[in-house]
Parts: C-alpha cells; structure tokens; sequence
C-alpha cells in the first residue's frame, strides 16, 4: 500500500439529517479537519464538489447505497465508516464493497468485514473525562426515543430490580408510567444544553436509550461523567461495558446478570476513571487509523479492473444490449441479410 506524506484533500460525506441537524458526525469531521484538506457535502450534493475539485481520498459516513454508485466519483481511496444500527454486515454484503476501506467503531463490524477480505481499522471512541460529582445518589436518568425493547416500563422494572430510589424520564412516551417504590420524574424539554447536563449531572446512573448504537454518543458522554451506564445486551453497548464493573447489561426479560451494589460500582468506577483516563485509548489510536486513512489500498486481484468495469456495467447491461444488438440489426440490414 502506497502512503501519501503530503497533505491530501479529502471529501467526506454524509445525511443531511447528521450534518445539519443530530450533528453526530461532527467529532469526526474536526478530526479529520486537522489532516486533510476536507470538504464536507450531503449525499445528494456531492458530484457537484467533485466536479470542481479532485480528491485523494472519499469518506462516506453511514453509506447504505449501491457499491456501483462509489466508483462513479473516480477516487482511488474510498473508507467507509459504518454504523452497526443500519448495516447489513454480512460477509456477503462487504465483498461487495471490496474495493473500499473500513473503519469501523464496533467489533461486531469489523470482524465481519475482516471475514470478507476488506481492510478494516477498529477503533472505540471515548469523550474526554468530565465529571462533576462524586458522590453517589440512587437517581437515574433517561431519555425516552421511543425504542420498540428499551421503553420506559422496562426501565421503571430495572429500577425495581436494582433498588433505585428516583427515575428522570425525559419526553415519556407512558401516560400511565408508575411504580411504588420508585419516584418518577418526568421532563419535556430543555431550554439550553446546558439545563440537560445539569440535570444529567444530578444522577448517578443512565439508561442507554437503544437496542443498539451505531456508536452512542449518549451514553459515552454519560460514561464520560462517570454515569453508571445500563444498557441492553448489543452492540455497541456491551463492547464498552464491562457487566457489573463500569456498568449493566439486561436481556429482553429485563433481567441483569449478577447485580451489584450500584454505589460501590460507581465509586470504583471513578476511582479507575481518574487514573486511567478513558480518552487516552481514543487518543493513542488516531495517528494509527489517519495512517489507515492515507494510504491508498492495494488489491491483490489482478482482474480488478475487468471486476470494477463489471460491477459499473452490470446495472446497465439492458442498455449495452439494446445498443449492441439495434447496431448489428442495422448492419445486417446494410448488407442485405434482413
């Protein structure tokens, strides 16, 4: 694989839902910014960027097209950042996509792509350590997505199980939420960013809000407060939770295998916290994966062009056809053979 040592220009894309609304990708994006000379467009603007400038390399953020729409930018170094909550990831599917890279924040992921022959970098993301409370308190905190596995009832039936004293639900989406030993709260919305936190500051344990992440921003800027985290048994979850010592993981019956005293969880939780610095793993693998992003991939095939040709020609073959065969009608007809 050839490295580039100069600095390259990138073009990343992504949804307009991200970039402009959720902001999920913008922690990336910075970082990539340090790098490369990066441009940033939505899907659906992207040919026009290409158009009036050539790139090294193509990022593309939660891709979920066709692997032939790729190729149309004509860029040799192509990294896809999946997100394990809307991929298919089966071996099948990334062999398809077997002239891309792979960056990968879950193990589930990057196993499967390694399985299919795609180089693939895993890396976990950690938020810098921010905790403002030490103290231990039985409230916990959780915010309420309408997810079809993790609703506020199983929550409230956790809390049960776990002994905890208060429940923050923010936007319930229970009329009928109650519990006789747990005091719930509930919360519509926030005036300023800076009211969720406090609020998020006041309890010691948080509800991941999902069945599963692509990465779960939410519940690691919780890990980064030092929050005791409960999250259901999936990716990406469980791959940053380690059952009972920085957090819980509960199946579909609601159950936690083997519970542990929450306030003794949270006070070594801490403790390992303030001395080995969550982030630190983050910030060790960047220069890593921006190697991995620099350097152009070498596939060994040596049909790969006829392969890449194929797999642009494929989706048009009726048309090739009808070109192919409206000339050879029209030569038999010349020479008299129709």
């Amino acid at each position: 694989m050839k490295r580039h040592t100069s600095i390259q220009k990138a073009l990343f894309l992504d949804h307009k839902t991200h970039l402009s609304g959720t902001h999920s990708s913008d922690f990336f994006i910075e970082i990539l910014a340090k790098y490369f000379d990066l441009t940033v467009s939505p899907y659906d603007g992207a040919w026009k960027k290409v158009v009036s400038k050539k790139f090294d390399v193509l990022f593309v953020w939660q891709y979920t097209g066709k692997p032939e729409d790729l190729l149309k930018f004509c860029i040799k170094n192509i990294v896809m950042v999946p997100m394990y909550d809307d991929c298919p990831n089966t071996v099948q599917y990334w062999k398809s996509f077997y002239f891309c890279k792979v960056f990968c924040f879950t193990k589930a992921i990057y196993s499967v792509a390694r399985q299919a022959g795609l180089h693939s970098f895993y890396a976990q993301f950690f938020f810098e350590n921010d905790v403002k409370n030490t103290s231990f308190s039985s409230k916990a905190f959780f915010w309420d997505r309408g997810d079809k596995v993790v609703t506020s009832e199983k929550v409230v039936k956790l809390c049960e199980q776990l002994n905890i004293k208060k429940l923050i639900v923010h936007q319930c989406r229970s009329e009928n939420l109650q519990s006789d030993t747990v005091k719930i709260q509930k919360t519509n919305w926030f005036d300023a960013k800076n009211d969720y936190y406090d609020v998020i500051d006041t309890a010691s344990i948080y509800f991941a809000p999902r069945k599963s992440e692509g990465i779960g921003l939410s519940f690691l800027e919780a890990m980064s407060k030092g929050k005791i985290v409960i999250a259901f048994d999936a990716p990406s979850m469980n791959e940053y939770i380690i059952n009972g010592q920085n957090g819980f993981l509960f199946n579909e019956s609601c159950r936690i295998a083997n519970p542990k005293s929450l306030r003794r969880t949270f006070l070594s939780n801490i403790q390992e916290m303030s001395q080995h610095p969550l982030d630190l793993r983050w910030k060790r693998a960047t220069p890593e994966f921006i190697a991995f992003f620099k350097t152009n991939l070498k596939v060994k095939n040596k049909n790969l062009f006829f392969q890449l040709m194929l797999l642009f020609i494929k989706p048009r073959a009726y048309y090739i056809w009808w070109f192919i065969k409206g000339h050879f009608m029209s030569h038999c007809k010349k020479i008299g053979k129709i």
